[in-house]
């Protein structure tokens, strides 16, 4: 463990987001004992309980963080994300409701909630909230999918079908997107590693562009526990 705790903060971002949540958990202890009020810390050590199913930590410490901070909305989020995967929905659903009346504008609290009413059979709903992550972040590909599945549930059979292109449309411009910037990044570092002013200035001015077009952010979905 790094002697400096701001050294273990960001070893242990680093180990979250590279799927080593369990070696995470013992570097954020270590900034917590040190700095007890860092509420990232708390927040994300949840998440980390959370990967490695560790449920009731998690829970604890978003707990924690609501009682002590109420301006730290992501943990409502994360704690109604908890709820959401220990099949306790009613919980979700009220812990939802406080983040989104909290980040009207955020796309994540919107479909958590849609995702959770799906679980319930509560199609209409899950409509409303689906459609208004869409609103808030249209280029949503799996939102699309879940809004087909739901309107199909509706007997909506053309505007499922519509949706479901939509998704098509959305995944692979992002496919896209992503293959571009994996282009534009490479050239600029091949231009700074041959120290190529010129191509540098090229390679960002694309990146530039390449952002402006279209001027998302790609919604990260991939902690949404899809309950069947």
């Amino acid at each position: 463990i790094p002697g400096n705790p701001l050294d273990s903060f960001n070893l242990a971002r680093f180990y979250l987001h590279g799927n080593r949540a369990q070696e995470s958990i013992p570097l954020y202890s270590r900034v917590i004992r040190a700095y007890p009020k860092t509420w990232d810390a708390y927040n994300e050590r949840a998440m980390a309980y959370e990967e490695i199913k560790e449920f009731r930590k998690a829970e604890s410490d978003l707990s924690f963080i609501i009682s002590h901070n109420p301006a730290f909305p992501d943990a409502l989020y994360n704690r109604g994300h908890v709820y959401f995967s220990t099949r306790q929905f009613d919980r979700a659903i009220a812990d939802l409701n406080v983040y989104i009346a909290k980040c009207p504008g955020d796309y994540r609290g919107y479909f958590a909630r849609g995702m959770v009413y799906r679980q319930l059979k509560r199609y209409d709903e899950a409509i409303v909230d689906l459609s208004s992550a869409l609103f808030h972040s249209e280029n949503f590909a799996d939102c699309y999918r879940f809004r087909a599945e739901m309107l199909r549930k509706a007997n909506r059979e053309d505007d499922a079908k519509k949706d479901e292109q939509k998704a098509y449309e959305v995944a692979k411009k992002l496919k896209t997107r992503k293959v571009i910037n994996r282009e534009m990044r490479a050239r600029l570092f091949n231009a700074i590693l041959f120290g190529n002013t010129g191509e540098a200035e090229e390679a960002i001015a694309d990146g530039v562009d390449l952002m402006r077009y279209y001027t998302i952010t790609e919604p990260m979905t991939e902690r949404i526990s899809y309950l069947s």
